[in-house]
């Protein structure tokens, strides 16, 4: 590898932060990590490895995930946190390039940049240090990701293992599971939140062809029936989305209020642009994983409260892969209990969730999907 790299130059960080407008400690804790990886060939060889893993291909919804940086990001060790924002910034000048092909307004770039500031400004508070681990903020500096108001929306292909179906004339919509997922008796995922079924769990089934439909039916909140579907006439149903389609995903960023009306203003403005940035791509669906789309919080919170207002919107739920604890990391500020009774309950949100988890419940993150469209909040 190289004995100098470029990115790690103090005139290419005063240059990427006329877009990310890092705080004047936050820039200076990184100008002086990235003199002490050029000096050591050590790190330095790191910085250049994890560029080229990061950036392999700037600009595709293909290259996301081309290569898996995990073993990179455990040679980091101490400079982890210093060393991953120095090469996500090193994508800044190539980005803007990218943004200026396609003749993409700047306010687009700053808003989309700001979330680096945001995670910095996280690590900051929790460990009183400036910078980040986050590696998947590289979506931002790879042209995939772009914050459009209050949400933000990356390039993307579905990976969500269900068929989702729509009546052609009555226009109803319908979820069936792929094939070959195992299913706990409660219709989750077998190991959501930590927890297996070994003598409930099921093996969902799926036929599409001509003459018949046969399938696991998913309900409105997200649960997978057991009892499979059939339907005889299967010409009177098209195949709106499935495995594989370009979508949206959606993403909500760090800073302010989770308000309905911001969130249909940001599906609008995503309508418009990538209608005229990204024409060629025809994106199928609007989807989301996370914990805000657990439906527990029907039963849970306030109808007036904006989690079950954003919940409440035209997403289809289904069930997904999840540990249960983003959620929980993200209301009691990133700690997890043993006993939940000495959790806080400052909030009305942590009071009741407190309360949940002291009972033996559990949270998950849900995946949802909104058809292009028909995306709307009340």
């Amino acid at each position: 590898m190289s004995d100098t790299v470029c990115f790690l130059q103090e005139s290419e960080l005063l240059y990427a932060n006329n877009w990310l407008r890092l705080p004047a400690d936050a820039l200076l804790t990184l100008q002086a990590a990235a003199a002490k990886v050029e000096a050591d060939p050590k790190w330095r060889n790191l910085a250049n490895e994890g560029r080229e893993i990061l950036f392999p291909a700037a600009g595709t919804v293909e290259s996301r995930g081309s290569t898996d940086p995990s073993d990179w990001v455990s040679r980091l060790g101490e400079m982890t946190a210093l060393i991953i924002p120095l090469v996500l910034i090193s994508g800044v000048r190539q980005l803007k390039e990218l943004y200026k092909l396609r003749d993409i307004p700047e306010k687009v770039l700053i808003d989309t940049l700001s979330d680096l500031k945001l995670w910095m400004e996280e690590y900051y508070r929790k460990h009183g240090t400036w910078g980040t681990d986050i590696l998947w903020l590289h979506n931002h500096l790879n042209f995939h990701l772009f914050r459009l108001g209050r949400l933000q929306f990356c390039r993307s292909r579905w990976n969500g293992h269900m068929v989702v179906l729509r009546h052609k004339e009555t226009r109803e919509t319908i979820v069936l599971a792929e094939a070959g997922l195992r299913f706990r008796s409660d219709g989750l995922l077998d190991g959501t939140s930590g927890r297996y079924d070994a003598e409930g769990v099921w093996l969902s089934e799926l036929v599409i062809n001509d003459s018949l439909i046969q399938g696991h039916l998913i309900s409105p909140e997200g649960y997978a029936h057991q009892e499979q579907l059939t339907i005889s006439q299967s010409t009177d149903w098209e195949m709106v989305l499935r495995d594989g389609d370009a979508v949206l995903d959606i993403h909500i960023a760090a800073d302010g209020k989770l308000d309905p009306a911001a969130c249909n203003d940001s599906v609008r403005d995503a309508e418009q642009f990538f209608s005229r940035y990204f024409a060629e791509e025809n994106f199928c669906a609007y989807v989301c994983n996370s914990w805000l789309l657990d439906s527990q919080f029907k039963h849970l919170l306030a109808p007036s409260s904006n989690i079950v207002r954003f919940l409440d919107g035209s997403f289809m739920l289904y069930p997904v892969p999840s540990s249960g604890k983003a959620g929980l990391e993200r209301i009691f500020d990133w700690r997890l209990y043993t006993d939940w009774s000495e959790a806080p309950q400052d909030t009305t949100l942590r009071r009741i969730i407190r309360g949940h988890m002291m009972n033996g419940n559990e949270l998950r993150d849900m995946g949802g999907f909104m058809l292009r469209g028909e995306a709307a909040w009340r």
